[in-house]
């Protein structure tokens, strides 16, 4: 089975420079009508809840690093966007593998499928980090790029 597990060290890197090169906020006078937003893109590392959803080491893992960003550069935030790329199908060279660990015999309701658990596991670590919407979207590698 086709598996990438990311050290620490790596995922740190990774979603740092992706801080530091995607991070927007968008704040005016400090109004009731202020919005604050994040954009986090190409967290390829979440698509290892597809293999494992239950995994606790990498949960545990991904929500310090964004309860760090959230505590020391962006604050409070009122919504986190994705634009893509939370969950990479790219590498698998076809879905035969997906499909199978999914149980799904439609290439596309096993990409569904696959996107929705890591979708949702995603959500629940950006909820332990104490941001309230999660706003992901569909990225090329979402589809097979």
């Amino acid at each position: 089975m086709w598996r990438s597990t990311p050290t620490l060290t790596t995922t740190v890197t990774a979603l740092l420079s992706v801080l530091v090169s995607a991070a927007s906020t968008a704040t005016g006078s400090g109004g009731e009508n202020d919005l604050s937003f994040l954009v986090i893109a190409d967290m390829h590392t979440t698509s290892n809840f597809l293999w494992d959803p239950s995994n606790i080491q990498l949960k545990n893992s991904l929500t310090t690093i964004l309860q760090n960003i959230r505590d020391n550069h962006v604050g409070e935030t009122d919504i986190v966007v994705s634009p893509g790329d939370v969950v990479s199908f790219g590498g698998l060279r076809g879905f035969e593998k997906l499909m199978d660990h999914t149980g799904k015999t439609d290439e596309n309701e096993a990409v569904y499928d696959a996107a929705m658990t890591c979708y949702s596991m995603t959500n629940e670590v950006y909820q332990e980090a104490g941001f309230s919407t999660y706003i992901p979207c569909i990225g090329d590698h979402e589809i097979g790029g």
